[in-house]
């Protein structure tokens, strides 16, 4: 028999961690809004958190086609979540902003985030959770140098926090 090493386990644990987490998160999605997915969340979320943003900018973020991006725009406009307003420096660009209802909608996606992140991190001390932290971006920033381009993101369902940047992964 196979021993199981520390890492395998960490990865092991690391797996079951986001998808315990992204079921929970699609739960809070889908009790507040069935029409809500993934990537709709995250482009309702980084609309939130980056107002006025443009179409290739939410393109990057997502690290998605624009056809992908598009059609979430497209359902995410059909639904009343978000507004597309003309760019003042430049006649062909459309900005993203969130309507009125999408703002609500993006005040309870963060507030449920919250809710899921704390009850994830409950007597966790602070400090463990900074190191925590610390470490996963160290985790995440050791796969980028080794110049293995990541695979595009190709989910459909999600969540977000605090005002500030925004970190991809965090999103997921």
């Amino acid at each position: 028999m196979n021993a199981v090493t520390t890492s395998t386990k960490v990865l092991d644990a690391l797996h079951d961690l986001v998808h315990t987490y992204r079921s929970r998160m699609r739960s809070e999605m889908h009790r507040h809004d069935d029409r809500l997915n993934r990537n709709s969340v995250r482009c309702l979320l980084f609309v939130g958190h980056e107002p006025l943003c443009t179409h290739k900018a939410l393109m990057d973020f997502l690290r998605a086609d624009k056809a992908q991006v598009a059609r979430t725009l497209n359902e995410m406009e059909d639904n009343g979540w978000i507004e597309r307003v003309p760019h003042p420096d430049d006649r062909r660009s459309r900005r993203l902003q969130l309507s009125a209802q999408g703002q609500t909608l993006f005040t309870t996606m963060q507030a449920a985030r919250a809710r899921v992140g704390e009850q994830m991190l409950q007597g966790v001390p602070e400090a463990q959770q900074a190191e925590l932290a610390a470490q996963l971006l160290q985790m995440q920033a050791y796969l980028k140098e080794s110049g293995v381009p990541a695979a595009p993101d190709c989910g459909k369902s999600c969540g977000s926090g605090e005002k500030g940047p925004i970190n991809p992964s965090s999103l997921a």
